[in-house]
């Protein structure tokens, strides 16, 4: 039980006031000493809580630890004072609250920090841990901060300090900045973080074949291309090689789907779908789920599209990781309306079917936490602006779950987007996404091209979304029995901020 209540309470975080019983009976037992106390200190002044520091401080018994917490404490105020000290020990509590306040004067200042972090490092005898960490918080301050020096900072940080955060700002600076001989070389080996490992590839690719290496960037491409993905068609048409769908039906038997049937938690689930209680037959599928191998979920995904209860047709599918039968995956519900919709409104009908996918994956009454409605998730104020400009009487919102007046509204505000954006499909994805005024704000000084502007959208949202949109697009198309359209073909480039420009774009 000691040891529990000391693991709880050995936290950078505050605890809730029920624990101070137990928290008591630690202090009066003896347990916390001043060690102790000190280890909770500094997870505390990591995790940026010096009030909770400051707590703990005043139980501290030994005068050198309180020191500590007093220099500690400085360097969270001012950084830059205790930076240019020249009195203190070199030992490594004090090397660690110099990083520390190096770290928090890089947020205030770039310049000033790098500066005085030079003078700092030829007093002190930093490891080599020590210095990288600095090396990592000066150049995430500088990415973050967009500071003109950001790409030779990022890549100025040793590999035993790079991490995650490190890697998706070398990527995404890297790209952005078309600094490829960088890339290809911070690309050498895979990532150490869970970033995309097809998009890691790509880019590499990408990095070797502007760096003069055609033979290995040629042969990256050749192995994305047999992925079914939206890094494995560009790479595709980087080759001109054939997109590779890998289309593998389910394909359930009979005696399959009569277990499935007969399962208890089904069979409620199954009847509250009819009756039209979607909450409580979520719950009752869910809770089935969890039980139940990748094979039954496989047989569960077949089932529940049988129905018509396509999103958890995917969801079944996507909790088994079997991404191979698109027919489960993509399906095609009012298609009718979509192509008559697409028509009227010269919309390429996978790309409205895309959105759809992407938006609600077909749950009519979809509503998301933001207040977004329908198939195509509609905003109130988008419904009834577009309702407007487009003579459509909309009464109330419930009228958005209608699948047809959902579909006629989504498929007009879409068309307005992407003749807003010159029938710029990244573009006018982006700006379903997150809004017309951010994707023109996220333009360039310079034309640009398409893959390398999707992959430098700001937001990670918003990025995933466009790729989805193309990817998705293209898997459409086979759906409806329409040509496959190489994604090269529909990415032109993003025209310069201002003066819309698309000369002269960099290959």
């Amino acid at each position: 039980v000691i040891s529990d209540a000391r693991e709880i309470w050995l936290s950078g975080e505050s605890r809730p006031d029920e624990c101070d019983p137990v928290f008591d009976h630690l202090y009066a037992s003896g347990v916390v000493n001043d060690e102790l106390l000190w280890q909770r200190i500094r997870l505390a002044m990591e995790a940026g809580k010096p009030g909770l520091a400051r707590f703990l401080a005043g139980k501290l018994a030994d005068e050198r630890y309180q020191g500590l917490h007093q220099l500690w404490a400085q360097a969270h105020q001012a950084p830059a004072g205790v930076l240019a000290r020249t009195d203190l020990s070199d030992e490594p509590t004090t090397r660690e609250i110099l990083v520390y306040a190096m770290r928090r004067l890089a947020r205030r200042s770039v310049a000033r920090a790098e500066t005085a972090w030079q003078a700092t490092a030829a007093r002190y005898s930093f490891t080599r841990a020590e210095s990288g960490g600095a090396a990592r918080a000066l150049a995430l301050a500088a990415a973050r901060g967009d500071h003109a020096r950001r790409v030779e900072l990022l890549d100025a940080v040793p590999d035993i300090s790079v991490d995650g955060a490190i890697e998706r700002y070398r990527l995404r600076e890297g790209i952005a900045a078309r600094a490829w001989p960088r890339l290809a070389r911070w690309t050498e080996v895979g990532p150490v973080s869970d970033l995309n490992p097809l998009r890691w590839r790509y880019w590499r690719a990408r990095a070797l074949e502007a760096s003069g290496q055609p033979e290995s960037a040629r042969a990256l491409y050749a192995e994305l291309s047999h992925e079914r993905d939206y890094y494995g068609f560009l790479a595709a048409d980087r080759i001109g090689a054939e997109y590779q769908l890998n289309h593998k039906p389910v394909g359930a038997n009979p005696a399959e789907i009569d277990a499935m049937k007969a399962v208890p938690g089904i069979i409620r689930a199954r009847e509250l779908y009819l009756l039209g209680k979607r909450y409580q037959a979520r719950r009752e599928w869910y809770f089935e789920l969890e039980r139940m191998s990748v094979r039954q979920l496989e047989i569960a995904a077949h089932l529940a599209s049988t129905w018509g209860w396509r999103n958890q047709a995917i969801f079944a599918l996507g909790r088994a990781r079997s991404y191979d039968d698109l027919t489960l995956r993509f399906p095609v519900p009012h298609a009718d309306t979509v192509l008559e919709y697409a028509d009227k409104r010269g919309i390429v009908p996978a790309r409205m079917m895309a959105i759809i996918r992407s938006e609600s994956a077909f749950v009519e009454d979809a509503r998301s936490p933001a207040g977004a409605l329908g198939l195509m998730q509609l905003m109130p104020a988008t419904a009834r602006e577009t309702a407007r400009r487009i003579g459509l009487r909309l009464r109330n919102m419930r009228q958005l779950h209608r699948p047809r007046d959902n579909i006629m509204l989504g498929s007009a505000y879409l068309a307005q987007m992407l003749k807003r954006f010159d029938g710029n499909f990244a573009m006018a994805a982006a700006a379903y996404n997150a809004g017309p005024h951010r994707a023109r704000r996220w333009r360039n000084k310079a034309c640009t091209e398409a893959d390398v502007w999707i992959d430098t959208i700001p937001f990670t949202e918003t990025r995933r979304y466009v790729r989805r949109a193309y990817f998705y697009s293209a898997i459409y198309e086979w759906r409806l029995g329409h040509d496959m359209t190489r994604l090269s073909s529909v990415m032109p480039p993003i025209p310069a901020a201002r003066t819309g420009d698309t000369t002269n774009c960099e290959t």
